[in-house]
């Protein structure tokens, strides 16, 4: 901001005049302008994430550097931190900052994560996993159709450890790597016995069996 005038171009150890004030002299003279540099503050923001704000910065003349703050102390679930932007230009965390003529916001910069998804067999004797390319928390995908056999059992959809799914159905991706395991239910067999012209005896009573239990 202006000062008023000085005899003196450094704007010390000479005399001062302010602006409009009253001035004679019987020889020419030179004035020169003061200016009193602004002070500035730095803000930070953290744009939806949550924990705890870099502390304001003040005091900061244009010409002035700090280091920006670290990447610590704050977060936002499924993103990545990547600088502090203001608005132009984006910064690292720890990196060097130099003030210009005006206050100064430093916005936290995020990039969405993705997370894998895995599909298990859970035992099958046959049949090649499918894939899924990687997503970010709140995409969606179709769940596969069954490309696994498991002797002796039926697939009854995909379980990732919380809920199942059929094929076919939309899945939502949450923060986090998601592994889909096959589910299977054991196939039910039906057994009669058969005398085979025997002259004697009681034939067994048929029964129904599962997979593995026995007869």
């Amino acid at each position: 901001t202006f000062g008023g005038w000085y005899t003196n171009a450094t704007g010390t150890g000479g005399t001062a005049y302010a602006a409009a004030a009253p001035y004679s002299s019987a020889a020419n003279i030179t004035l020169f302008a003061k200016w009193t540099p602004i002070a500035r503050t730095v803000t930070y923001a953290l744009n939806s994430g949550t924990g705890t704000t870099p502390t304001q910065l003040t005091g900061k003349y244009i010409g002035d550097t700090f280091t920006t703050a670290a990447a610590t102390g704050f977060s936002r679930s499924a993103y990545a931190f990547t600088g502090w932007s203001d608005g132009t230009n984006t910064y690292a965390a720890n990196s060097t900052y130099t003030v210009g003529g005006s206050d100064v916001v430093l916005t936290a910069q995020w990039a969405a994560v993705s997370y894998s998804v895995t599909f298990l067999s859970n035992g099958a004797t046959s049949g090649t996993a499918p894939t899924q390319s990687n997503l970010t928390a709140g995409q969606t995908f179709t769940t596969p159709a069954n490309p696994f056999t498991k002797t002796g059992f039926t697939f009854t959809g995909w379980n990732d450890g919380t809920s199942n799914y059929l094929p076919n159905a939309t899945y939502t991706m949450s923060a986090a790597n998601t592994v889909l395991v096959a589910q299977w239910t054991a196939s039910g067999y039906s057994i009669t016995y058969d005398g085979n012209t025997s002259d004697g005896g009681t034939t067994p009573t048929a029964g129904n069996y599962v997979t593995g239990s026995p007869a």
